[in-house]
């Protein structure tokens, strides 16, 4: 009798144990993914995008007196250069989707970098209104794309708990480099302004080698491929 009651002991032990560690389990499974150092340095890299974006909304604005005294352009060329922008985001945006999913989330962001450091530096160097023209049309295929890529970068690597702040800091960025500029933009020559739009652009291309691919993407190319 003594052994079936021990026996009986240790089956009681036991299951009592394992719905300890089921209990255990079942709370780490519910708790929300903890915030890591890679996620919140991708969601910068990325929103640094954001920034360029919104600097180069409010150049326009800054600049105007610069620019006309220095190219004597009419209020008609300056209209063109304000506005520009506006058919390269519409060129942007129709190949957003398409070229982030064909060549990838890191890949695109790449290639707006690409863009946007030309049409800095179309402006920077800018003789004639035609090469300011050029520049603005860049910036706005960059802005175009970036538009679409980063909040679908972000909103695939950010966990489930923090994905709408992570998701928040691109719209921020881009009103933190619109303040900036009407804050200070008048006091600084414009290409200067033009010069300091290139940075942004060159800290998000070293930064996108130290953040990983989208894992939706991966998964989604894995597949095409099979």
């Amino acid at each position: 009798m003594g052994s079936i009651d021990m026996e009986e002991a240790l089956l009681r032990e036991r299951r009592s144990n394992n719905l300890v560690d089921h209990g255990n389990q079942s709370d780490e499974s519910s708790a929300p993914p903890s915030v890591t150092s890679i996620v919140i340095f991708s969601t910068f890299v990325a929103v640094l995008g954001s920034f360029n974006n919104g600097y180069a909304a409010a150049f326009t604005s800054s600049a105007e007196d610069g620019i006309i005294k220095e190219l004597g352009l009419s209020l008609p060329q300056y209209s063109i250069f304000g506005s520009i922008s506006s058919i390269g985001s519409m060129i942007g945006a129709l190949f957003s989707g398409k070229l982030a999913d064909f060549i990838g989330r890191k890949a695109t962001m790449w290639l707006i970098d690409i863009f946007c450091i030309l049409g800095w530096l179309s402006i920077f160097f800018a003789k004639a209104a035609w090469m300011l023209d050029l520049g603005k049309l860049l910036l706005g295929i960059g802005i175009g794309l970036q538009c679409f890529v980063a909040p679908v970068y972000i909103g695939e690597i950010a966990p489930k708990s923090i994905r709408g702040a992570c998701t928040f800091a691109n719209e921020f960025m881009a009103t933190v480099a619109m303040s900036m500029m009407y804050f200070v933009g008048n006091l600084i020559p414009w290409r200067i302004l033009a010069a300091i739009g290139v940075a942004p652009c060159i800290l998000q291309v070293l930064g996108l080698f130290f953040i990983p691919e989208s894992p939706r993407w991966l998964v989604s190319s894995y597949l095409f491929l099979w």
